[in-house]
């Protein structure tokens, strides 16, 4: 198991169920990570949520998701997240937005920390919202990097996000083609370990 933590990949292969939710990576060596218990989830968001940098920062009071690790995923994606609510959004100087989900999210679980068997590293796709409030529409889309600590941590990085607005309308604050970053962390119950 000390290998697999170093050696977990982007392209893993099939997944099982055994004590939790097994991924069969195809690097050479069939080795499995576990997570238990696996299945449905809520994740509550601990601080401030934002997407963006100053001064066009969408930033959100609190957030709650559904999630789910999947019992038969495929390669490195072990899970997907509905984020069920994004409450006291404002853009920039206090535009009051709501912001509406498109689609699920899937997570991916691409690799392991080198020093804290404990933490693993991936990143959220398939990410598609819409904002709008009075006189502003956003429409953004992509990847934003993600830290897993267990047994309940989930932090949306904010570093290398390819979360990108597609269309916009909004007083001159947000242009298409910005990149806006997502920044937020999550606290997961029932608590899951990853190993």
């Amino acid at each position: 198991m000390r290998s697999l933590r170093r050696t977990l990949a982007l392209h893993g292969g099939a997944l099982a169920t055994a004590l939790g939710l097994s991924l069969t990576l195809g690097s050479g060596t069939a080795q499995a990570v576990t997570i238990n218990p696996g299945g449905p989830f809520t994740a509550t968001s601990s601080g401030t949520v934002t997407f963006g940098t100053s001064p066009a920062t969408i930033t959100c009071s609190s957030s709650v998701m559904a999630g789910n690790f999947l019992p038969s995923p495929i390669g490195s994606t072990v899970g997907t997240l509905s984020p069920t609510s994004f409450s006291g959004c404002t853009l920039g100087p206090g535009i009051p937005l709501s912001l509406t989900v498109l689609q699920p999210w899937k997570v991916n679980l691409t690799s392991v920390s080198p020093t804290n068997p404990n933490q693993f590293f991936g990143n959220v796709s398939d990410i598609s919202l819409r904002a709008t409030g009075v006189g502003c529409s956003i429409a953004l889309s992509g990847i934003s990097l993600i830290t897993w600590t267990n047994p309940n941590s989930l932090k949306f990085t904010g570093a290398g996000t390819t979360l990108t607005v597609s269309s916009a309308s909004c007083l001159g604050l947000v242009t298409a083609g910005s990149v806006l970053p997502f920044s937020a962390s999550y606290t997961v119950a029932p608590s899951q370990i990853i190993t």
